[in-house]
């Protein structure tokens, strides 16, 4: 039994050694395999090209925020008014009463809608200095100022926000009546128009009273816009 042992002791050990070294050369042609394997950087994978978000461009995407309307600010008599005469300016004649509003006065967001009332007669003056376009509104039988709201923007156009509702400025479906103007200089506005007054800013915070326009250095010359 003892010389039985320790044959099979001597034929086991032989088996071991071998089955080892099968395990090592195995071992290592993996590892030589593995590290002739080229891979490619994260970066030039096209599964994560694919899977970058699109960010969609600036000008394109709509931007909400709510600004009232100025509501009934003063204006001034024309002889009052120290404007340069080739300030630009919107006029609009309402039931024979003349009114110049001052169109650098209107390009700040907190003034491109100025909310009026002019002879009994609700008037809402919009501006947008993007696009350089204006339009005037009225409500029939309006005594008060319509409620018109600066709603954002959506790319160059102003958004203008009525009754809760948000219209683009050049749309037609916002329900108010449109108003004839006239866009051109102070100096021939006033010659036609002697007895007319006009806005030309909203009142300082610093100074307590009108703003003064910047006049002639940025004035944009006699384009004379008309509306019918």
């Amino acid at each position: 039994m003892r010389g039985m042992s320790y044959a099979r002791s001597g034929r086991v050990a032989p088996l071991v050694a071998i089955g080892l070294a099968t395990l090592s050369v195995a071992a290592i042609a993996v590892w030589l395999a593995a590290g002739s394997i080229e891979r490619r950087p994260l970066d030039d994978d096209p599964s994560n090209e694919a899977s970058e978000p699109q960010i969609p461009d600036a000008a394109d995407m709509a931007t909400p925020f709510m600004t009232p309307g100025v509501r009934r600010p003063r204006a001034i008599a024309a002889g009052e008014a120290q404007l340069d005469d080739d300030t630009e300016i919107i006029g609009v004649t309402v039931e024979g009463v003349n009114r110049a509003y001052v169109v650098t006065a209107m390009s700040s967001t907190s003034t491109h809608i100025v909310n009026d009332v002019i002879q009994d007669r609700a008037v809402s003056v919009t501006y947008c200095d993007r696009t350089d376009h204006t339009r005037i509104f009225t409500a029939a039988n309006e005594r008060t100022t319509i409620a018109l709201s600066l709603a954002g923007w959506d790319g160059d156009q102003m958004l203008l926000q009525l009754d809760g509702k948000p219209y683009s400025h050049n749309s037609a479906e916002i329900p108010l009546t449109e108003v004839p103007f006239e866009r051109t200089t102070w100096a021939e506005w006033k010659a036609a128009h002697p007895q007319t007054d006009v806005f030309i800013g909203v009142p300082s915070s610093k100074e307590g009273g009108q703003q003064e326009p910047p006049g002639a250095s940025n004035a944009q010359g006699s384009s004379k816009e008309t509306s019918q």
